[in-house]
Order: C-alpha cells, then sequence, then structure tokens
C-alpha cells in the first residue's frame, strides 16, 4: 500500500481521522503491473496487465481493469469497479470519446493493444456493470505481426484509431461502427531501412492539426504523416548519436513542435523538435543518468513535461526553460508508463515494474514511502534465490522519502482574467489581448476603472446635498412637501404623514401646525365686544367665565325644580355685598356721578336651602354655601360662589365636582387642572394617540414636551404600531430613536438602496429641523446609518458625496465605522480632500524588539567584570 501523511491527532473521533486521512492523501496506490490509460470524461483509469512483467505469484492471467479515482475517499486500495479477462497481455491501453455523443457507449471505448498483435475494444461501461466477456466490443482484424505498442485515438476524429508494432506497420481504423471496424490502407516506410529498428514503439495524433500523426522506431526515426497525402512529410533523425526512439509527445499547445525519447544508456535524454527546423532539435532535456522509458506531456499546462527512465527517476520538466520543476518520489523499480488525467489537471500516474500503480498530485506537496514497493519486489527476487537485491536502485529504509513540489504555479491554477472591486469603486482587471490565430500571446494588461452600479443613488444624493447645504428652513420644508405630495400620489400614506410632520417641524409655530396636521381645527379668535358704558361687576366676570366652562358640557339633572338660573337672572338687580377685602381706591371721577336708584330686595327663600346658603352669605362664609349647593346638587350654584370664595375654594369644588360627576372629558380637564400630563399619557389608551399628542402640543410645558412625547412613542412602539412611535420621535426631536424606527423597515440585499436613502434624508432633515431648540446630539444609530450611507455613495465613486455625509457625523472623533471609513475616504480623495486630516482611527503601539534583563547572577558578573576592568586600568 501507499504511505499518505499520518492523520492530525487534533482529531477526537475516529470518523474524524477517517475524514483527516482522506483529505490528507495526496496519493491513491493498485497493487498492479499495469499499462495506464484515464478516461477522458470521468474520473476513472484503465489498467491493462502489462506484457514482460510477473508478479510475486507467476501468475500469466491478464486484466483489464476500470478503476475509480475518488480523491475525497479513504478506501485503499483503489476500488476496481469492473473486470474483464483477456487472453494476452498488454502493451498499450487507450480511452477513446467514440460512441459518447450518440450514447451508444456513454463512457467511451477502450482499446487494448496487446502481446501477439491484436488490438481488441472494450466497452468500460459494460466492464463497470460487471459483464465480463460481453464488454468485448471486437478485435480488429488482421492483427498485426508483433506487440502493438503504438495505439492512440485521434482528439478530433473519436471514430479514428491508430496502431502500430513491432512490424513496423502503421495502421488507420474507423470505427464509426466499432462492431464492424474498417482499416484503412496501411501506412509504411517509416523506418526507411529495410526492416532492422523498424519496429514501432510510439506514436502520437496531433493535438492541433487533425491529419497529422506521428510514430517513432527502435531505430531512431521519427516519422510525421499526413493522412490527407498518406504519405510520410518529415523524418527525424539525430545524426550525430545513435539513438533508441522509446517514447513521443506533441506539444499541447504548438502544433510543431513534439519531443521524442530515447531509452539508450549512452544517450538518455529528451529531443525537442520544431518541424520548422527538422535538421536539429531545438532543445534537448538532460537530467537521467540511464534511458528514457516514458514520456507525457501535460495536457493542461504545455510547459510542463514528464519523464520516467532506468535510473529509477520520475522528472517534471519545465520544457520553456529546461529546468527540473520536480521529480516524483522513486520507487524500487522503474516507472515504464507515465499518463496525465485528462479530466483532473495536475494528475499523474505512474507505473512500475514493483507491481503497483501510483496516483500522484503533481501539485500539493506528497511524501511517499518505499517500504510497500520494496517489499513487492523483494517477493519476486527471493523466487530466484537472490536475496533482496532488486533490479534498480534500492530503498535503503522505509522511511519516507523528501517531499516534492512544482516550483511555479501551472497554468491550470493561473486566471486568464480576472478582476477584482477596490475602494472608492474601482475595478481593476487583468488579462491578455485578443489575438489573432497564430500570433503569440500578448503580456498581461492591468487595467483600473470605476464602475457606478446605482446612478440613481447617487444622482438623488447630489440633488439632496444640494437641498439642505444652506440650511434655509423654507427651502427645507418645501423638500418635505414635495416628498410628502410625491408618496402620497404612489399610495405611500405613512410615508406621507411622516414627511408632513418633518415639514412641519420647520416652521415658527410648530407645535401650534402640529394640531392642523393631526387633523384638529383650531379655535378661531373672538372679535372685540363693544365697550360698555359701565364696568361688569366681578360677580359678572366670574358668571360669564363659568359659562364658557359650561358651553361644551350637556345639561346635567335637574335636582328639585331649581336650575340655578333663578341666580343668575337677579344676580345683576341685586346690590353687591361688601367684599371680603376691600379693594383699591378708585381715580377721583371728573365729574360727581349721580347715585343709582334704590333696588327693592326681593323677600327670602322659602326653600330651606337656599335660606342656607344665604345665611352662610350674609357672613361670608362661601366655603358652608358650596358645600351646602353641592349636596343639593346644584353644581352651577356651587362652581359660581367657589369663584368668589378665593382659588383654594374654587379648586377644591372643582376637584369634588369632578369626582361627583365623573366624565370622560372630565378626565382630560382633571390632567389640566392638576398639571398630570404624564398620568395622561400613561394611563390613555394608546389608539387614542393622535388626541393625547395634541393634549400634549396644547398644555405641555416647552421643557416637558419632548420627553412626554418620547414615552408616549414607547408605548406606541410596545404595542406594534411603529409609524405612530417615529411621528412622537420626530415631534420630540428624537433622531436616534427616529432612525431606529425606520431602520428597522429597511430590506436586506439590492432592495435596500432606495429605502437607505429615504431614511438617510429623514434624519437629516430631523437633525437640522431640531437642532436649534435640542441640545442633545444624536448617537451611534444615527451616525452608524450615515457610514452605511456613505460607504454605499463611496462604492460607486461619489467620494466627495461620502465625504460631505461623513461631515454630518456629529462629534469630532466618528464611532465605530464611521472613523474608518472618514479616514478611507479622506486619504483616496487625495489633493481633491478638503478641509483637515481626520484623526486616525487606530491606536499606534510602539513594536520593539524585546531585551531581555539579565539575571542577578548575570548582574553580579557585570559588576565584578567592570570592576577588574577598572582596576588594569588604572594599574591594579
Amino acid at each position: 500500500r501507499g504511505a499518505r501523511p499520518p492523520p492530525s491527532p487534533s482529531s477526537g473521533n475516529p470518523q474524524g481521522q477517517r475524514g483527516a486521512r482522506a483529505a490528507d492523501r495526496m496519493v491513491l496506490t493498485m497493487d498492479r503491473c499495469a499499462t495506464c490509460a484515464f478516461s477522458p470524461t470521468q474520473r476513472m483509469l484503465a489498467a491493462g496487465t502489462m506484457a514482460g512483467a510477473i508478479d510475486a505469484s507467476f501468475s500469466t492471467s491478464a486484466s483489464l481493469d476500470v478503476v475509480g479515482l475518488e480523491f475525497a475517499s479513504a478506501d485503499e486500495p483503489l476500488p476496481v469497479r469492473g473486470t474483464v479477462t483477456v487472453a494476452e497481455k498488454f502493451n498499450r491501453v487507450a480511452w477513446g470519446t467514440t460512441g459518447v455523443e450518440s450514447g451508444s457507449y456513454p463512457m467511451g471505448i477502450i482499446a487494448g493493444g496487446l502481446e501477439d498483435g491484436s488490438v481488441d475494444l472494450y466497452d468500460p461501461a459494460k466492464i463497470v456493470a460487471g459483464a465480463g466477456a460481453d464488454a468485448t466490443i471486437a478485435r480488429l482484424a488482421p492483427k498485426h505481426v508483433g506487440a502493438v505498442k503504438g495505439l492512440e485515438f485521434n482528439t478530433f476524429s473519436p471514430h479514428l484509431l491508430a496502431s502500430g508494432a513491432s512490424d513496423g506497420e502503421l495502421r488507420i481504423w474507423n470505427l464509426e461502427q466499432p462492431t464492424a471496424p474498417q482499416l484503412y490502407p496501411a501506412l509504411q516506410g517509416a523506418t526507411g531501412n529495410g526492416g532492422v529498428g523498424a519496429d514501432i514503439t510510439s506514436l502520437a495524433w496531433n493535438p492541433r492539426v487533425q491529419h497529422i500523426l506521428a510514430s517513432c522506431t527502435a531505430g531512431g526515426t521519427t516519422v510525421v504523416w499526413d493522412l490527407h497525402k498518406q504519405m510520410p512529410v518529415i523524418k527525424l533523425a539525430d545524426a550525430g548519436a545513435a539513438r533508441r526512439c522509446s517514447a513521443l509527445q506533441w506539444n499541447p499547445e504548438l502544433a510543431t513542435q513534439l519531443v521524442v525519447a530515447s531509452d539508450n544508456d549512452a544517450t538518455p535524454t529528451l529531443q525537442v523538435w520544431d518541424l520548422r527546423n527538422s535538421i536539429s532539435p531545438v532543445k534537448e532535456l538532460t537530467g537521467h543518468t540511464k534511458g528514457v522509458l516514458s514520456v507525457a506531456w501535460c495536457p493542461s499546462d504545455p510547459s510542463l513535461l514528464a519523464s520516467s527512465g532506468k535510473d529509477n527517476r520520475t522528472i517534471i520538466w519545465d520544457v520553456g526553460t529546461g529546468e527540473i520543476m520536480c521529480e516524483l518520489p522513486a520507487g524500487s523499480n522503474w516507472n515504464f508508463d507515465l499518463q496525465w488525467s485528462k479530466v483532473t489537471p495536475g494528475v499523474i500516474s505512474t507505473s512500475s515494474y514493483d507491481s503497483r500503480v501510483n496516483i500522484f498530485n503533481a501539485v500539493q506537496d506528497t511524501a511517499v514511502s518505499a517500504a510497500g514497493a520494496t517489499a513487492a519486489t523483494n517477493s519476486v527476487l527471493d523466487s530466484f534465490g537472490i536475496a533482496a537485491e532488486p533490479l534498480a536502485t534500492p530503498a535503503s529504509d522505509s522511511a519516507p522519502k523528501s517531499a516534492f513540489s512544482l516550483a511555479k504555479a501551472p497554468a491550470w491554477l493561473k486566471r486568464p482574467v480576472g478582476a477584482t472591486f477596490g475602494f472608492g469603486g474601482r475595478l481593476v482587471t487583468f488579462g491578455t489581448c485578443d489575438k489573432a490565430k497564430g500570433e503569440k500571446p500578448q503580456p498581461t494588461t492591468v487595467k483600473v476603472g470605476a464602475v457606478a452600479l446605482e446612478e440613481q443613488l447617487v444622482a438623488r444624493s447630489a440633488t439632496f446635498r444640494d437641498a439642505v447645504k444652506g440650511r434655509d428652513r423654507e427651502s427645507m420644508a418645501s423638500l418635505c412637501q414635495e416628498r410628502a405630495a410625491a408618496c402620497a400620489s404612489s399610495g405611500c400614506a405613512d410615508d406621507a404623514e411622516t414627511w408632513k410632520f418633518l415639514g412641519v417641524l420647520f416652521r415658527d409655530d410648530a407645535r401650534r401646525d402640529l394640531l392642523t396636521a393631526l387633523n384638529f381645527e383650531l379655535p378661531k379668535p373672538e372679535e372685540p365686544e363693544p365697550q360698555e358704558s359701565h364696568e361688569a361687576s366681578a360677580v359678572e366676570a366670574v358668571t360669564a367665565g363659568v359659562e364658557a366652562l359650561n358651553a361644551g358640557v350637556q345639561a346635567l339633572p335637574v335636582v328639585g325644580g331649581d336650575t340655578g338660573e333663578g341666580f343668575f337672572d337677579n344676580l345683576g338687580d341685586a346690590p353687591a355685598a361688601d367684599p371680603v377685602v376691600p379693594p383699591a381706591p378708585a381715580a377721583a371721577p371728573s365729574k360727581p356721578v349721580a347715585p343709582s336708584a334704590p333696588v327693592a330686595v326681593p323677600a327670602p327663600p322659602a326653600d330651606a336651602h337656599d335660606a342656607a346658603v344665604e345665611r352662610a352669605l350674609v357672613v361670608g362664609d362661601y366655603a358652608s354655601a358650596v358645600a351646602e349647593c353641592m349636596s343639593a346638587e346644584r353644581f352651577a350654584d356651587a362652581l359660581v360662589l367657589a369663584a368668589i370664595g378665593g382659588p383654594d375654594l374654587w379648586a377644591k369644588t372643582q376637584k369634588t365636582y369632578m369626582k361627583v360627576r365623573p366624565r370622560t372629558f372630565m378626565h382630560v380637564a382633571k390632567a389640566i387642572v392638576d398639571k398630570d400630563l404624564r398620568g395622561l399619557v400613561e394611563t390613555r389608551p394608546v389608539s387614542g394617540w393622535q388626541e393625547t399628542l395634541a393634549l400634549l402640543c396644547t398644555y405641555a410645558p416647552s421643557g416637558e414636551w419632548g420627553p412626554l412625547c418620547i414615552e408616549l412613542a414607547g408605548r406606541l412602539a410596545t404595542s406594534g404600531n411603529t409609524h405612530g412611535a417615529s411621528l412622537c420621535y420626530v415631534c420630540a426631536g428624537a433622531v436616534d430613536e427616529a432612525v431606529r424606527v425606520w431602520a428597522g423597515v429597511i430590506p436586506s440585499g439590492p432592495a435596500a438602496v432606495g429605502p437607505l436613502q429615504d431614511v438617510v434624508e429623514k434624519a437629516v432633515l430631523l437633525k437640522l429641523a431640531t437642532e436649534a431648540s435640542s441640545s442633545a446630539t444624536p448617537g451611534d444609530a444615527f451616525a452608524t446609518l450615515l457610514a452605511a450611507y456613505a460607504d454605499l455613495l463611496a462604492a460607486q465613486g461619489a467620494l466627495s458625496a461620502a465625504s460631505d455625509v461623513l461631515a454630518m457625523v456629529p462629534g469630532e472623533e466618528a464611532p465605530g465605522s464611521a472613523s474608518i471609513l472618514r479616514d478611507r475616504v479622506y486619504r483616496s480623495l487625495g489633493d481633491a480632500a478638503e478641509g483637515a486630516a481626520p484623526a486616525f482611527p487606530f491606536q499606534a503601539k510602539q513594536v520593539s524588539e524585546a531585551v531581555a534583563v539579565p539575571s542577578p547572577q548575570q548582574q553580579q558578573q557585570q559588576q565584578q567584570q567592570q570592576q577588574q576592568q577598572t582596576y588594569s586600568h588604572y594599574g591594579g
């Protein structure tokens, strides 16, 4: 089994350890001596038993296995999805996409080049399904003379299959009907030397040009074929040294470039040829010390080339520089076959003679132990009586060998194009310019631009900032009226009412106008009455006040048939009683005034209550008179007498009357009389909050107006009436509380842009409307709102607008994110920034190297050394 990094010790349960092993494992292994081919469409691998090799059991059987590549699984060894037994062992295996498009062969077709010269076709879908021998589609006839060592499907036309064998014959098969394959005329003349070294060792289709095919022979000749012409067009050979060509590969990107490997120990190099100069190779990669057995060009990155040789090294090259990028961990025997995955970039398989197939991730670091491979090889050697001396370089111990990794990022990890957003609406892009076919790729260019996705937001913000820049109250009131009209026309009644309230705050007598906004009709001013020839007496003035008090009250029940009207009818005719406190002397008239005519006094009333009241009045006992009237339920008489008796008696009589005659409006009147508006706010039902707010507008002192509105808003918010609560917060000038209510209805995502603009405008106008009358400073809610709005403006590239918004955040230092954003905006504006630089939002800390404090013993030694130096200086 292949070694893997140990599981993480931090995992506390077996299931977690199993997952950690699966994630950390970067090598998949299978105990097979097989030649392999990756599936072109799925994470699967076909492995055919390799010809010319034996395992520890000396088995002569051969099979074709389809293996699943589950990189996230902890199963060991690799799971075999299906197997088919064959009569001969394989020299080459190829997996093409034939039949995938039509659906006749959903997983494509696997072709196997056998040791006896046969080429067999297999259906991998049936192999996985367990069909056994029925998975064999056909055997191509006639078969080659000698082992088939070259086999590959055409990339552009999957129905074309090329095969080459040791007889030197190159065949092209038509697999449009795989069960009845057709053979094109054979291509001969590959060697040019009549038979010695004519066996074809490898072939490859050009990945860029459909009709170009290349093959190489053991004699050292590489031939490039043009199937349109049915003849070779170029022959490549190194005249300077005798070489055996063991493998070749085309450059996946450059159509005229290929690499040829030599398995000759005297010339263990890889030659890179360019067909535009077929005289000599353009580059030679030197690193192997013995012959090269296999070569594979990475289809995902043309700069990566893998090779394995008889020196037990598997090297990944940088073709451009000729340098070794990395080296795969060595086993105990040669790797004779290399394959890059066509589906998963960076995955490479190695097949070795120690009966092991390894799947590596060429990008990540890997550490592989050779203990298992050595044990498999030694078991074969023991059968021949050879004591633990492998055919190749032995492994000294079972310790993991050094890890490997690519020296540079491969092409599949590089982004050909990319973009990223920066602060201030900046967009940075990179990529190559469009190039015509055949031209060299252009250098990568980096561009910096600006993108504004919310242009309407930027325009509306500019309009709003212009409207409030001058702080003109009439202009801001007009803006509120416009917003209210727009909301009303669009059916947003709550928003229209909010804007209406905000507009009222900019008027001179805002509390009086709030009554109109609450749909209450203001009292009309009374017209002045004509001047009487004589002044009204004190009793007449009190009587007029009582009549005004009773104007809106329904008639009280009549008690004993006396409504008290007689008192008012006779009041003007009765002589004025002597006041308890004599009035101040009046100014002397210019002319003597004639005395008025005497008025007759009516006889004493016969009613007992009237007699008692009169007796109390005679002695000036107004309290007893009022009490007598109240007991007789003659409330109007009681109130009139209480008004004459002084303010204390008047207040006491009012309270008594309100208790005796409780009515709804009396609760309001009592709160007004007692100046208990807080109790009114706490007890009135929240459904009548408009009337409560109107009462506060009319009667609340200026010092209590704001707190009472906030208390009413709290009750509304608790009951769920957020709109009413926001209006009360507006009346109180509570910016932070209103912002919290408004921000609660802002949706998330792109739909938040418009509502956020609305809330910002309301909050800013509320602050401007109340900043003269309120000493309170908006807090974090207001600052956070402006910071979010400024961040949105900055993201659109409107840095100046964002700076203006952040300037409205109160305080010297903006809290939290607002201060950071203010600093970023100021620095991004550069020379266009106005005003002084804001305070740096972070606390600077001095970082210095720690100084070791000497121990007491060290300090004593230092003192002794200093003393000795002093003595020696003075000759001591």
